[in-house]
């Protein structure tokens, strides 16, 4: 084995260099080797681990981009942009889903709200339908 550069001399002892990492965000998998992994499609973290984990599996009403980004599929709504219950609307044709700029989901034009349940201004109420 070679080795290159110039011995120090005037050192007693050999140098130590502490090395820290950021920590991970979330949507990235605390990885066995410690390092930070982004989480695929079809998984997802809300939330950055501290110790050596997995990340989530998609929710079978959902749909995940991958690291933290999810959306509900059509025909479901939720609360929040991480809140990990994707609940059925009572009228799934108003519930259009959502995309990866959208994390709670679109409402059919007439209806607004919790599960896009309510009419939007000018609109009137028959059952379930707004008109």
């Amino acid at each position: 084995m070679e080795h290159y550069g110039t011995p120090i001399d005037f050192l007693d002892n050999d140098p130590v260099f502490n090395v820290t990492a950021r920590p991970c965000e979330a949507g990235e998998q605390y990885t066995e080797d410690l390092s930070c992994k982004p989480c695929p499609p079809a998984f997802y973290l809300y939330e950055a681990q501290t110790q050596p984990g997995t990340c989530k599996e998609c929710d079978a009403n959902a749909i995940c981009y991958g690291r933290n980004i999810t959306a509900p599929k059509p025909t479901f709504w939720r609360s929040s942009p991480t809140l990990e219950i994707f609940t059925p609307c009572t009228r799934p044709e108003s519930c259009l889903g959502g995309n990866k700029t959208d994390a709670i989901g679109q409402c059919e034009f007439g209806y607004q709200g919790i599960l896009c349940s309510d009419c939007v201004e000018r609109f009137s109420r028959a059952g379930l339908t707004c008109s």
